[in-house]
């Protein structure tokens, strides 16, 4: 439906069986429902979709759910709450028998002609799917907008959603009281449920635990995002494991860069775990508090629970940056076939040394790229762990054509990886690219993303001295982002203005935003930060040009 800002196509029966026609499930390949509207603002027009449109998968199936939420939070909060109060059935034709006609067809009345009900529950199944669409689509910009989200709840509650996808990052106006609505609102036939805190750092354990008590019992699929939500401790770990239904078949939980959460909120999860489940994935990367005793007993239940015959059960673990966990403490044997457990650890490997180690370290050290060469001339067996150590000390000692060659080449079917190189290692490798000399190093991708991340955390720490270094660095990208917005975003949202000055007087300075958050410019403006909002408008790029009046 196209509609206006008094919503008056629904006042329509025609239009009202346009909705009929896209809603009713009675048919084996229901169409897809979209609602758009003009608007003067940063789109010409911005629309609630029906699942993710292309325009969402922009940067990757990955990130679609987050830009389809930002796209939709510009949907107009009043015009939604219009439609939030339509009843289709109340449409009016310019020709009457035309609306009878509908209505019967609606109801589902064999005689089109014949006198329509003035009420039916084939009306009713219309309205609430209605409802229900505006209302999950709508949830987050009425909240933000300050419109009361009663009859959102009441919209959800009715409705036979059996899919529910909320996307709240970074926002800070989602309180206990919202928690309720929300909880009271979760259709009791849900079966899967995802919804993302990311960076919502006001966000509670009572919060948490308004919500993980409303979990309705017949969810099969369950994943929920608290990244650096830096109020949550144990306590919200341990309602969450406490309310997971029995029969769940598939669990996402991230409690990434949450510095309270401890042993005993994990380990209680680990004793809640349904049998049920066939797919986990756990990611408490950067929980300094998690120590091998609590780490330990969920790898081996879960090896316990893949040992067993006949099932097929999907496992990844993440535990990255937590430091008090040595590397290699997980043994083989108890490691799952399928898990995915990151270590990142000082001397951390993926397999075991062999002969050729020694060899290979001491070709990187003196940069003879000739033996690299031997490992395809010679069949030698090497493994992944003996390649990043090679890189390692290439790195070290700056063996500019060794590291190019161990970054680029594929060793029969081995690949040298970074990500596994010992901490003095990857904390050289973010640096390297301060010196000219080592261009071949920063050019890599993988060097240029991590540069990136360096930046944003260095935003994020309210680090002026790394960020100045940061930003001499030619192959940092001074616009790179990822789910919680770009630098200029931060330096806004976080409130740090002699940061974003720096930012903004990068030549290569982009401060429009990206697509996982709000423009800086717009942010500025709804925080009423006049310093900030100067400097914004200000800004000029090499062509002359500016930010869009938002």
């Amino acid at each position: 439906s196209i509609v206006d800002r008094g919503a008056v196509t629904y006042q329509r029966i025609w239009c009202g069986f346009e909705v009929y026609t896209s809603l009713t499930t009675g048919r084996d390949s229901p169409y897809l429902y979209d609602i758009y509207i003009a608007t003067n603002g940063l789109f010409e027009a911005v629309g609630i979709t029906d699942g993710v449109a292309p325009v969402d998968l922009v940067t990757g199936e990955n990130n679609a759910t987050e830009v389809k939420a930002y796209r939709e939070s510009f949907f107009p909060a009043e015009v939604a709450a219009k439609a939030l109060a339509v009843h289709i059935e109340h449409g009016q034709a310019s020709v009457a028998m035309d609306k009878i006609r509908i209505l019967n067809t609606m109801a589902g009345t064999a005689d089109l002609e014949a006198c329509p009900h003035e009420v039916h529950e084939g009306y009713d199944a219309i309205n609430r799917t209605l409802w229900a669409n505006v209302a999950v689509a709508t949830w987050r910009s009425s909240l933000e907008a300050g419109h009361p989200l009663e009859v959102h709840s009441k919209a959800l509650a009715q409705s036979d959603l059996a899919a529910l996808d909320l996307n709240f990052q970074l926002c800070n106006c989602f309180t206990e009281e919202t928690a309720l609505l929300l909880a009271a609102g979760l259709p009791k036939q849900l079966q899967s449920f995802r919804i993302d805190f990311m960076g919502c750092k006001q966000l509670t354990d009572k919060t948490v635990q308004v919500l993980a008590g409303a979990l309705p019992k017949s969810l099969l699929k369950l994943r929920l995002e608290f990244v650096a939500c830096k109020a949550l401790s144990d306590v919200a770990v341990s309602v969450i494991a406490a309310s997971l239904p029995e029969t769940l078949q598939s669990l996402y939980l991230n409690f990434a860069h949450d510095h309270l959460i401890t042993d005993n909120g994990l380990e209680e999860l680990v004793n809640a775990l349904p049998a049920s489940l066939v797919d986990l994935s756990l990611n408490f990367g950067n929980c300094p508090n998690l120590t091998e005793s609590a780490v330990g007993a969920l790898v081996a239940k879960v090896a316990q629970v893949q040992s067993a015959p006949h099932i097929d059960y999907q496992c990844t673990l993440i535990f990255a940056g937590c430091p008090l966990l040595s590397s290699g403490f997980v043994g083989e044997a108890v490691a799952p076939p399928h898990m995915q457990f990151v270590r990142k650890r000082r001397d951390g490997e993926e397999d075991a040394t062999t002969e050729y180690r020694e060899r290979l370290v001491n070709a990187a050290v003196e940069g003879e790229v000739q033996t690299f060469h031997d490992i395809g001339n010679y069949r030698w067996q090497v493994q992944v762990g003996d390649l990043n150590h090679a890189l390692c000390a290439a790195i070290k000692s700056e063996q500019l054509r060794v590291v190019d060659h161990l970054m680029e080449e594929d060793f029969d079917g081995k690949v040298a990886d970074p990500e596994f190189v010992d901490a003095e290692t990857q904390h050289s490798l973010r640096d390297l690219g301060v010196a000219a000399a080592n261009d071949k190093i920063c050019r890599s991708a993988r060097t240029i993303r991590a540069l990136g991340d360096s930046l944003l955390a260095a935003v994020d720490d309210d680090d002026d001295e790394r960020l100045v270094e940061l930003l001499q660095n030619k192959f940092t990208n001074v616009n790179a982002y990822n789910g919680s917005g770009c630098a200029f975003f931060r330096s806004v949202e976080q409130k740090r203005p002699h940061l974003l000055r720096r930012l903004l007087k990068h030549p290569d300075a982009r401060p429009s935003g990206s697509p996982c958050a709000w423009p800086p410019l717009r942010l500025a403006r709804r925080n009423g930060d006049e310093e900030m909002i100067g400097m914004l408008t200000a800004w000029r790029g090499p062509n002359g040009e500016r930010l869009d009046d938002d």
